[in-house]
């Protein structure tokens, strides 16, 4: 992707040869609880963007309306209900995709497109150092990963 929010970067990837169809998506949490999102797939080297504001529900757990644009820059407007599931959160949007998320202070981020994609969450330590959450689509567990440079 592009643009990520904050001190994060998110990245997809599977357990096959191909990633097709799996893909991130990296939002920064605002202090209003509006999320400001980039998004991308495996493969391709551009990126949209969404921003999603709650409608109801608290914490990050709620109802949102979307607005955002695609990597070809046409506009596209989404319904996006997130839920508490096991130790990440699950989003639905009204445009009939899904993925599971892990939040790691002011930031989320979502793995997207089928039971075979998977996504990583890294904190940019001021080091240099990456702290990462993965996750995968359809599960409600998650793991800890730590890159350091060499």
């Amino acid at each position: 992707m592009k643009r990520s929010p904050g001190n994060a970067v998110a990245a997809s990837f599977t357990g096959g040869s191909d990633g097709k169809g799996c893909g991130v998506v990296s939002y920064q949490i605002l202090g209003d609880g509006a999320l400001d999102g980039v998004w991308g797939y495996w493969g391709q080297d551009d990126s949209g963007t969404e921003k999603a504001v709650r409608t109801s529900g608290s914490g990050l757990a709620g109802e949102y309306d979307g607005t955002g644009q695609n990597p070809n820059g046409s506009p596209y407007k989404v319904k996006l209900t997130i839920t508490e599931k096991g130790s990440g959160y699950s989003f639905a949007w009204s445009n009939s995709s899904s993925g599971f998320g892990v939040k790691r202070g002011s930031s989320v981020s979502v793995g997207i497109g089928g039971e075979r994609c998977a996504f990583v969450a890294y904190e940019i330590k001021p080091d240099g150092t990456l702290d990462g959450v993965w996750g995968g689509y359809g599960s409600d567990k998650t793991g800890t990963e730590k890159a350091t440079k060499k």
